[in-house]
């Protein structure tokens, strides 16, 4: 298997599968700096989840931290599919909005 083909299965083996990660994990040369390594950026990502509504929250935590399927987040919070995948695609696009001016400045 090519280097190139070995890194796509690596981007389709999983969804937790970060494409920056695998990226700079199979890069030949060494990046001046992370832009994500900002301290700036850390502390505009945290104060937006805080500021997150706790329901919000909790849908972030159990997707992106705990790494549960759509699936399961539903059975736990006992509505759909589809209502948790709306709901998970309004929270991003709140988060984005609210985190867009410090990666533009960054």
């Amino acid at each position: 298997m090519t280097g190139i083909a070995r890194r796509s299965a690596g981007l389709c083996t999983s969804r937790t599968t970060n494409f920056i990660e695998t990226c700079a994990a199979t890069a030949t040369h060494t990046a001046p700096q992370d832009p994500l390594d900002d301290p700036a950026l850390d502390t505009a990502l945290d104060a937006a989840l805080k500021a997150l509504p706790a329901a919000e929250y909790r849908l972030v935590e159990l997707y992106y931290f705990q790494k549960l399927k759509l699936r399961q987040i539903a059975d736990i919070m006992g509505c759909s599919v589809s209502k948790v995948s709306r709901h998970l695609d309004a929270v991003h696009n709140k988060l984005q909005g609210r985190l867009r001016p410090a990666f533009e400045s960054g």
